[in-house]
Order: structure tokens, then sequence, then C-alpha cells
């Protein structure tokens, strides 16, 4: 077992576990969540993509790179990271690598995104300041960011520090006002959200003779714990 950890003045945080005998499997659980939400979005998209084109904020130990590059071999993976010192970690000691369809971009996500001109169909949000999303991407000017880089059935799902609350609650609020339909997993202290413009159901992944267990390498209805429901209406989005 491999893991990746972040030192700051509030402590240490593990961001990437990783079996050397299997590098493309997650380990951690709120990987595992994005993984199987994005089973989730396939299962409901109205046209879902047979080469989707995916990008990852933040790459940290790229397990989830690795994961939808196993699961979709003929997918495009941009990781888009700040820290040079994390991606060659990455690919040093975590199974990271570069090809035509795998890329790195070494890039403050927001900049990035401004001036990206293709859009992906799903972007997954994982960047990590320390101590929780960093302020200008959990904005709500970001999230209609986000929009304009997403395809019409496109998706974000974005992990969610569900602690401290009043933040987790602004971040999703944010969300929530430019993709008018959510599902959130619930995890420990935090939970993964799939954000769209078309409403999304478990029932389609447990169809009989579904096939996405098996596409995914994971049980999707034990990994996706729940819906995590709490009112918004009380709160402001953040602004930049």
């Amino acid at each position: 077992m491999r893991k990746l950890i972040f030192t700051s003045d509030t402590g240490e945080t593990e961001e990437s576990r990783m079996r050397v005998d299997d590098p493309a499997q997650p380990m951690l659980e709120y990987v595992r969540q994005m993984v199987a939400l994005t089973a989730l979005w396939e299962a409901n998209s109205p046209s879902p993509p047979e080469e989707p084109r995916f990008l990852v904020v933040g790459l940290g130990g790229a397990s989830l790179s690795n994961a939808l590059v196993k699961t979709f071999p003929r997918s495009e993976v941009v990781s888009v990271e700040i820290e040079p010192v994390v991606a060659e970690a990455a690919r040093r000691y975590f199974f990271y690598r570069e090809s035509p369809l795998v890329q790195t971009v070494l890039d403050d996500a927001r900049h990035y995104l401004e001036q990206n001109t293709e859009r992906f169909d799903v972007i997954y949000l994982d960047a990590f300041d320390g101590t929780g999303v960093p302020p200008t991407l959990r904005t709500l000017e970001f999230a209609q960011l986000l929009d304009r880089n997403i395809k019409e059935d496109g998706a974000v799902i974005a992990n969610i520090h569900f602690t401290p609350r009043e933040p987790s609650l602004r971040y999703r609020k944010a969300l929530s006002l430019v993709f008018p339909e959510s599902y959130i997993t619930v995890g420990l202290a935090q939970g993964i959200g799939l954000y769209t413009r078309f409403p999304v159901s478990m029932s389609i992944l447990k169809k009989p003779g579904s096939h996405w267990d098996e596409k995914y390498d994971l049980s999707l209805e034990q990994v996706i714990t729940g819906r995590h429901q709490e009112d918004l209406d009380a709160v402001d989005p953040f602004r930049d």
C-alpha cells in the first residue's frame, strides 16, 4: 500500500491510497463514490458518449484518473494540478502514466477553465488546500464557469466537505443554483455530489441483468450509500 500525505498547520491529511498490485482500483471511500456517481451519470444520461472527455481538478495520487482510464480505455482524461511536486509524485510512485489521451496541465483550475475551448462530459472537483475546497473554486461564478465547460448532457461531480457545515452549505448552494438536479452520497465527514441538468435515479442501476457493477468493478449500490438532503434556502452562495 502507498499513501500520499499532505501536511499543513492543522496536521496531516491522506490524499490518496493505492495498492501496488492493483493501482487502478480506488481504495479511499470518497474516490469510489466519485467513480460510482460516474456510473449514475452515464446510466441516466440521455446520450452517453462512447469516448467521453473527462476533467479532473486536483490530480493527487491519480487514483481517480487511473480508475477512469481503466473503466473508459478510449476516454480522454485531463488532470489539472496546481502543484508540480504532486504531479511528479503521481508519476513516480502512483503508476500515473500520460499519453495522447491522458494529459496533465499544471495550472490553477479556474484559469485553465477560463481559457478552455473544448467542453467536457464530466468535470470532477477534488481540489484541496489543506483545510477544504479552495475559496476561488466554490463560488457561484465558478459554478457558472463549470456550466460553460461541460456538454449539454454532462455533469459535475464534486467532493463536498461537510465540515465546517456553513461553508459546505454555501458551496452546495452555488452549485445547485446553476445545476438544477443533484444527488449527494453520504460519506464519513464528506460526501460526493453529482450535479446535472437532467434528473437521475438509482433505479436504473438496479435493473435485473444490469452490467454497471461489472463495468465499473464496484458494487454500486453499496458505494452510493444514500441521498443527502438538507435545506439550502437559508444560506447564500459564495460569491467572487
